[in-house]
Order: structure tokens, then C-alpha cells, then sequence
């Protein structure tokens, strides 16, 4: 039997859709699922670990998938690339993802009423890693 979109069809168990609705947690095999669906639909998806909403993914029709982070400060989207998987693996952006959300969301951070603290959002996360992963303010 075939099937036209890839929320019917049954050959992709696991596969992550974009509402995420059962608010599942990143694996290894779900990630893998979701790369087969989306490389056989040709068709790009982003999605979020159930987890750490933090955490982002784009599943690309082209055998990608690319990490991110996404978080709210002084109102604005602001989202970071972790890298594309493999290359990082899933807890390791998770561990990223979930140090950005609490030190920098503004659900998790209160003090932003001191005039000395962090006008330059980039330079506050450029601090947060050693490795100077780039941010950028993409509202």
C-alpha cells in the first residue's frame, strides 16, 4: 500500500513528527527513523526532544541532521547551532541545550533588571562555551 504523507505512513515506526505530540524523548533509532522518513518524502522537519524543549533538530531530505538551541531573551528567538549528527551526539546537546536554556531563557533567568547585565546577549553566550559556538538573533 502506498502512502502519500508521511503522518500515514506505517513504514517509519518511531519517526519524530514536527508537533511532536507524544512529547518523546531524542534516540538514537527515532532520529534514524525520522532521517529515513524525511530523506524518503523529501521533505525537512524540525523537531524537539520531549525532554529538553530546548533542543532542536532539523531532519533535512539530504541525510542530515543538524542540532540547535532555542531560546527566548528579552523577548526575542534567539537560536545556536550545536552541530550536525553524528558529529555531536545526543546528550551531549542535550547537556549544551540544557546549560543555554537555564542560564540564559528568561523563563529560567530573573536578574535582567541590573543595567550592568549582559546588553550583548552574543557576548553572554560566547562566555557560556569554550569552544565559541556562534549565536545569533533570528525572531
Amino acid at each position: 500500500m502506498y502512502h502519500t504523507t508521511p503522518d500515514e505512513c506505517p513504514e517509519f515506526p518511531q519517526a519524530i513528527s514536527s508537533e511532536n505530540v507524544g512529547k518523546v524523548k531524542f534516540t538514537y533509532y527515532r532520529l534514524l527513523m525520522t532521517l529515513a522518513q524525511c530523506n524518503f518524502y523529501g521533505i525537512q522537519r524540525e523537531i524537539f526532544d520531549g525532554e529538553c524543549p530546548a533542543l532542536r533538530a532539523i531532519v533535512k531530505g539530504d541525510f542530515q541532521i543538524e542540532f540547535f538551541v532555542k531560546y527566548k531573551c528579552r523577548g526575542l528567538n534567539y537560536y545556536g547551532s550545536l552541530g550536525d549528527w553524528p558529529h555531536i551526539t545526543i546528550s551531549d546537546a542535550k547537556e549544551i541545550a540544557e546549560g543555554v536554556f537555564n542560564n540564559c531563557d528568561d523563563s529560567r533567568r530573573n536578574n535582567w533588571e541590573d543595567e550592568h547585565d549582559s546588553d550583548n546577549i552574543e557576548e553572554d553566550m560566547m562566555s557560556y562555551f569554550e569552544n565559541g559556538i556562534p549565536f545569533g538573533n533570528n525572531s
